[in-house]
């Protein structure tokens, strides 16, 4: 585990951060905005741009296109650098939570049977219908791997 610090947030919150990036990262005051129900991450507001934690600490200036990518992104407050990673805008989704009704991501349900799909550079993709959730899941989970590698997530 990295020695890391605390940094407060509004709302009685905290994010954490390297002990290396501490005295860089405490210069300003951080905010706590929720993006999605559920989704809190740590940002600063200069006139009318706002700035996210996450960036400042991987040096991705405002305006580039690229992204930071919480590698678990159930902890979107951890800013640590072992946590962190550049993505592109395709990355980044392919390592998004959140599951249809069917209950797996990748998986939606059509008529009594289970439809696999998967976007790739933002054309979505049929990969056929199966009788389960389970082996429609298994097909996205296998073209995720294929098509995402150490970003695909199931």
């Amino acid at each position: 585990m990295s020695d890391f610090r605390t940094i407060p947030l509004s709302k009685g919150y905290e994010a954490m951060v390297d002990a290396e990036d501490f005295e860089f990262v405490r210069q300003w005051k951080w905010s706590v905005a929720e993006t999605n129900p559920g989704r809190f991450y740590a940002v600063r507001v200069e006139g009318k741009k706002t700035y996210r934690m996450s960036r400042v600490i991987m040096g991705l200036c405002h305006g580039n296109r690229l992204m930071v990518d919480h590698i678990d992104p159930l902890a979107t407050l951890d800013n640590r650098k072992q946590n962190l990673r550049i993505a592109t805008s395709q990355e980044n989704a392919s390592n998004r939570t959140g599951y249809a009704r069917s209950g797996f991501k990748g998986v939606r349900i059509c008529g009594k049977s289970f439809q696999a799909q998967i976007t790739v550079n933002r054309v979505c993709r049929s990969l056929g219908l199966y009788p389960t959730a389970e082996q429609a899941h298994a097909a996205y989970c296998k073209a995720a791997s294929e098509n995402f590698g150490e970003y695909a997530r199931s």
